[in-house]
């Protein structure tokens, strides 16, 4: 389940802002997107990266911002920074770096995330299993339990706010899992929104 927003193929961005830098002002613009992916094209809802402008020197400055959901070519959602952190922990897409919880920055030296996939008692029920190594000499005290909430708080709102299949958990379950997409394929989309969802939190670190 990833993203494919290093796919999008867009406007040249940097003339795009140079002709409207006379108004950039602090203001965001949206740009149109092709998804050269082929997965992309096969699945309605996908991601891509936000960029936010403004003004350094005079000079349009380009930043990335979180990431837009978009269902059918349609913007319908907007992830913010922290959001888009906690998405890409949770979509296996990020490899390392700083991210920040409760006002601290946590160097992360590696992260992976495998989700695991039943269906009981009527109801489909996922797994994200998170696995992160931080720097050496990071305090995890508490960090798994911290992240865990995230975690859930982004997931409850892929389910009530967003309401798509932004991890493309469905595919996953069509591809691998066929007894149980026999279960679901009437209305895979309900299936997950109503999913149980859990999240288990393994927090280490790494060596010196």
């Amino acid at each position: 389940c990833k993203t494919y927003s290093s796919e999008a193929v867009g406007y040249d961005v940097l003339k795009l802002l140079t002709t409207k830098s006379d108004t950039a002002d602090n203001k965001n613009y949206a740009c149109l997107y092709s998804i050269a992916d082929y997965k992309a094209r096969q699945n309605s809802c996908f991601t891509l990266p936000f960029f936010s402008v403004t003004e350094n020197e005079g000079e349009p400055y380009l930043y990335p911002n979180g990431a837009s959901v978009y269902v059918d070519d349609i913007l319908i959602y907007s992830i913010s920074s922290k959001e888009e952190m906690i998405f890409k922990i949770l979509s296996n897409n990020y490899s390392k770096g700083i991210i920040r919880l409760e006002g601290e920055n946590v160097n992360v030296e590696k992260s992976k995330c495998k989700i695991h996939i039943c269906f009981s008692d009527g109801t489909l029920k996922i797994t994200f299993n998170v696995a992160l190594t931080l720097e050496g000499d990071t305090n995890i005290e508490g960090f798994s339990d911290v992240l865990k909430t995230e975690c859930l708080d982004f997931l409850s709102n892929v389910q009530t706010q967003i309401r798509e299949d932004v991890f493309h958990v469905t595919e996953t379950i069509k591809r691998h899992y066929p007894t149980i997409y026999k279960r679901i394929e009437s209305n895979p989309l309900n299936a997950f929104l109503n999913a149980d969802i859990a999240v288990n939190c393994k927090i280490k670190k790494g060596e010196y």
